[in-house]
């Protein structure tokens, strides 16, 4: 695979930077052999026992063209990971529109919903609730972490409506109201537990 090829397949994206869920699961589709051809070959070398894997350490067999394209492979396949929850939140929001009046079913909502709002929608949340709300509002869903500079894409917000409304909701009762503290008592001991960086 040559830089040009990558450039061409890359070329998509130099005349837009709003995209849907389509055009983007189109693209990875379209693009996934590219994609194992890089991965396959981001290191110089070939490695003939496991102990050998230690030399991708070293810069001098890196290929920064494959890695940075997988890299960017990776970000997009995960954004669109993140969407397929879109459902998901859509049904739980539905949920709690019968509950939002009753602490103790609520409790019960976040307890079922723990995983989701704290692990598997957390790096979404980070991402996206780091703006301030006045730009929310008007602001798209941007690709977290991209790895071309020349390159933005973003996602309709409408896109991802019931992920954000979801994520809204979940942290001000789990995080802010505290509905449910043994929970907020289980990340502190977790966090207690990480090792403190030597100064």
């Amino acid at each position: 695979m040559t830089t040009y090829s990558l450039e061409k397949t890359l070329e998509y994206f130099k005349s837009n930077t709003l995209f849907s869920i389509s055009e983007l699961n189109n693209w990875l589709n379209q693009n996934e052999n590219i994609y194992n051809y890089c991965s396959r070959n981001s290191y110089n070398i070939s490695f003939e026992n496991e102990d050998d894997n230690l030399l991708k350490l070293c810069n001098k067999y890196r290929n920064e063209d494959n890695i940075t394209f997988c890299d960017f492979y990776e970000k997009i396949k995960e954004l669109l990971e993140l969407h397929k929850y879109e459902r998901l939140t859509q049904v739980e929001l539905e949920k709690f529109k019968k509950i939002k009046s009753n602490d103790f079913e609520i409790r019960n909502w976040l307890i079922n919903n723990e995983k989701v709002g704290c692990e598997d929608l957390c790096v979404f949340a980070w991402e996206y609730f780091d703006d301030d709300e006045q730009t929310r509002k008007n602001k798209n869903i941007k690709l977290f972490q991209n790895s071309y500079k020349d390159i933005e894409i973003n996602i309709r917000k409408n896109d991802f409506e019931s992920i954000i409304k979801f994520c809204e909701i979940f942290n001000e009762m789990y995080y802010l109201k505290k509905l449910y503290p043994e929970g907020i008592q289980k990340i502190e001991e977790e966090i207690s537990k990480l090792p403190i960086a030597e100064k």
